[in-house]
């Protein structure tokens, strides 16, 4: 795994230019690879009930908001209420 994380790192992250501390990189890329392992191997053990809404950003990239959809993606997983994403509204 190490070798892997200084790989994309060292080839990918660094040339960047947008960080200069590798072992802050390094930290933050096996992190983020192990959010998505858990998030990958999680299955609900029950279902919700009750109402569920969901806050969004009003300035979402349109790319995202076709994938993720208006309810990101909960009736897919047969969510047995309605699920509604209200935008959240930044205060300068």
């Amino acid at each position: 795994m190490e070798q892997r994380v200084a790989h994309v790192v060292d080839k990918h992250l660094m040339p960047l230019g947008l960080q200069t501390d590798r072992e802050a990189l390094c930290q933050a890329a096996e992190s983020f690879y192990n959010k998505l392992t858990i998030a990958d191997r999680y299955k609900p053990g029950a279902k919700i009930k009750g109402s569920v809404t969901l806050t969004r950003a009003t300035q979402s990239r349109q790319k995202q908001m076709h994938v993720l959809g208006h309810d990101f993606g909960l009736s897919e997983v047969r969510c047995p209420t309605r699920a509604t994403a209200t935008p959240f509204f930044r205060t300068p």
